[in-house]
């Protein structure tokens, strides 16, 4: 009779345990998400604010062309002084 106790007692102190463990772990991971969130809206922000803060995206593109027309006019030359 005293060990079916004993026995009683560490089964409910198992489940107990293993209730707050759950719990714990629900807010660990309500943290983790709200952490993850907080990060993606911090770096959406500094995103926004890098674009605004430097050249836009049409004035890239055309520095993007024009150094790759005058790296076009510079081989090409080369190759002609070459084959000439």
């Amino acid at each position: 009779m005293a060990n079916e106790n004993e026995q009683d007692i560490k089964i409910n102190s198992l489940e107990i345990n293993q209730q707050n463990m759950a719990e714990k772990i629900d807010d660990l991971k309500k943290t983790v998400i709200t952490g993850f969130q907080d990060l993606k809206e911090d770096l959406t922000c500094f995103r926004n604010e890098a674009d605004r803060k430097y050249a836009s995206k049409t004035t890239e593109t055309l520095v993007y062309g024009m150094v790759a027309i005058i790296l076009t006019a510079f081989i090409g030359g080369v190759v002609f002084l070459v084959w000439k």
